[in-house]
């Protein structure tokens, strides 16, 4: 019985390494408050500080959690308290990647590099539209109905519509813990594509409708805001390439 019980686990080890030599290291944790877990399928494993992050990871922080992220690219993703974010990379050309995100609730903040001819930028996707941002510091935010905002702090960023009709059948803030990552999935755009500039934001409800507006004053009053202000300020020099 003992026998059989140390080949299962050298099995279990064994099985837990081939996955991750198999799986792509796009990021690393650099901040970790709380609970954080990321999970594949039905696996699920707690995130602690400098944690290796997969391509095809689910990270999901508690109701204490937060989590900093930094990608090879130089590139850094915050997650907020209650939220959920999909991760993944792949290359858009034979020696061009691209790291691509989606917000399933919650919020985070993103501070994406400047392309490089390795790396193409940040495409991060919500529910309702697809961010296509280079060089840029912005917000994302979504609401249990899905409702997104998309708010900018420096540079621009290039937001277009998703069609409600191609979301996944069903599924809400509730349900979406029961989804299993997989191939990436075609999505078909809507017909409307906004850019929205330094000190702007967008709102897209789940009808489809959108409005930029400027920057309301109360935003500097966010705490969500002000925090990641203050550790954007404490980023070292080779952070910011």
């Amino acid at each position: 019985m003992k026998q059989r019980i140390c080949v299962l686990v050298v099995l279990f080890a064994f099985a837990m390494a081939s996955f991750a030599n198999a799986a792509e290291i796009i990021a690393q944790a650099t901040l970790v408050k709380g609970k954080v877990t990321a999970a594949t399928g039905k696996k699920t494993r707690a995130v602690k500080l400098k944690a290796n992050i997969f391509s095809g990871d689910k990270i999901t922080t508690g109701p204490d959690g937060k989590i900093e992220l930094k990608f090879k690219d130089h590139s850094i993703i915050r997650l907020a308290a209650n939220s959920t974010l999909i991760l993944s990379g792949g290359k858009i050309e034979e020696n061009r990647s691209q790291i691509r995100t989606e917000l399933i609730r919650g919020k985070n903040w993103i501070r994406a590099a400047e392309p490089t001819d390795q790396w193409a930028g940040i495409a991060a996707r919500t529910p309702l539209a697809v961010a296509s941002v280079k060089g840029t510091t912005y917000r994302q935010d979504v609401a249990a109905d899905t409702t997104t905002k998309v708010v900018v702090y420096q540079g621009e960023v290039e937001v277009e519509g998703i069609q409600a009709a191609v979301n996944r059948p069903g599924e809400t803030a509730k349900e979406e813990a029961a989804y299993e990552i997989g191939e990436p999935e075609e999505v078909s755009m809507g017909e409307w594509l906004e850019i929205v500039r330094e000190l702007q934001q967008i709102t897209i409800t789940p009808d489809g409708g959108h409005a930029v507006a400027d920057i309301p004053l109360s935003d500097s009053q966010d705490s969500w805001v002000t925090w990641n202000q203050q550790q954007d300020a404490k980023l070292e020099p080779d952070d910011e390439e």
